[in-house]
């Protein structure tokens, strides 16, 4: 037996980090709702501890998703982007990335859906 982080576990993980944002909680904030730790809560977030299936049922809750949210778009820990000419990248690479991070928590604060647009578009078309 090794330890290695099983890649569901940094997908998962990466996806709660992502939902969390999403939401605008902290790690200490999430911890809270779920009376564990903010450190529990950076575990899950890195995949070094699994989530049960009746935590991940109580992260949706607070996230505002559903479980499927988490196994979205997961294949054998990468992500399927048709925009990618690549084919795929490491998803919790991917989502993890400080760049990625502030990047998705400034997008959403964006209110106007034209403005929304007008970025994906921008980003679009910096693409090689």
């Amino acid at each position: 037996m090794t330890n290695d982080i099983h890649p569901v576990d940094k997908f998962v993980g990466a996806k709660v980090r992502m939902a969390r944002l999403n939401e605008n909680l902290s790690q200490t904030e999430l911890a809270e709702k779920l009376g564990i730790t903010f450190q529990q809560v950076q575990k899950y977030e890195s995949g070094k501890n699994r989530i049960s299936a009746s935590r991940l049922y109580d992260i949706a809750h607070i996230v505002n998703s559903d479980v499927a949210y988490f196994f979205a778009e997961y294949d054998n820990g990468v992500i399927k982007d048709d925009a990618s000419q690549s084919g795929a990248v490491n998803a919790y690479d991917y989502i993890s990335t400080p760049e990625m991070i502030n990047l998705i928590q400034a997008f959403n604060k964006i209110e106007d859906i034209n403005i929304r647009k007008a970025v994906v578009n921008l980003v679009r078309s910096m693409h090689g």
